[in-house]
């Protein structure tokens, strides 16, 4: 029978809401059941997402978004969440989703976008480790939240900025990613701003991406809203 563990106390503390019920199914299917309202069915558990890097699967994904749910959710909260899954593992084609799926679970939080094409989109959010499973299996590894929390602008302006040093791939190297990275860090430092930096590894170009997030705070005042409104 599966069960997910951590050998963090922190960790161990957090995992104890959730428990695995007897004749889940083994480690192919079992539902996940939290001591509150929620419990989540997941399956196909041992289906391979990185061939390359030891034969990781869903399991390993589902367990890793377990263990660092306490440190992922407060980024998360209340932001409208686009996905990037990779149902062939992450060797195989992913695709982008914006759109809650139809027959997600009731207690699954959404955001309603009217489009310009009158179309209306159902973000994603994720407000509690429940919903970081239920997106676990869907094979969803990247996550990309909204520089704004849900609402409409102005009363909810983005509350982060960044800064996409994305290198072309023939003329430059990581080195001068860096030194750009530098020259930005001390620019916001000479403003009394402070900066994130947080890199990726896309699959397709093998390449490292370097941002910067630099927290914005809605005082008239604030000199990174003015910043990057110049």
């Amino acid at each position: 029978m599966a069960s997910f563990s951590s050998s963090r106390p922190e960790e161990a503390t957090f995992l104890k809401k959730f428990k695995v019920p007897e004749g889940g199914g083994g480690k192919d299917s079992i539902a996940i059941k939290s001591r509150g309202e929620h419990s989540v069915r997941i399956s196909n558990l041992e289906r391979v997402l990185w061939p390359e890097s030891g034969g990781l699967t869903k399991y390993d994904l589902i367990s890793y978004l377990i263990s660092v749910a306490p440190f992922l959710l407060p980024h998360l909260q209340n932001r409208p969440l686009v996905l990037r899954r990779f149902p062939k593992g992450i060797e195989g084609a992913g695709f982008y989703q914006k759109n809650c799926p139809q027959g997600h679970p009731p207690w699954i939080e959404t955001f309603q976008v009217l489009q310009r094409d009158d179309k209306i989109t159902n973000y994603i959010i994720a407000a509690n480790v429940e919903t970081l499973i239920w997106i676990g299996n869907q094979a969803a590894i990247e996550f990309h939240p909204w520089l704004s929390q849900q609402g409409t602008p102005p009363d909810n302006p983005p509350d982060f900025a960044v800064f996409d040093l994305d290198p072309p791939m023939e003329k430059s190297t990581f080195d001068d990613v860096l030194e750009i990275a530098r020259a930005l860090h001390e620019c916001l430092a000479g403003l009394h701003i402070r900066d994130i930096p947080k890199l990726r590894v896309p699959r397709e170009y093998r390449y490292l991406f370097l941002y910067i997030h630099s927290i914005l705070t809605r005082r008239p005042e604030n000199l990174l809203w003015a910043f990057v409104n110049r």
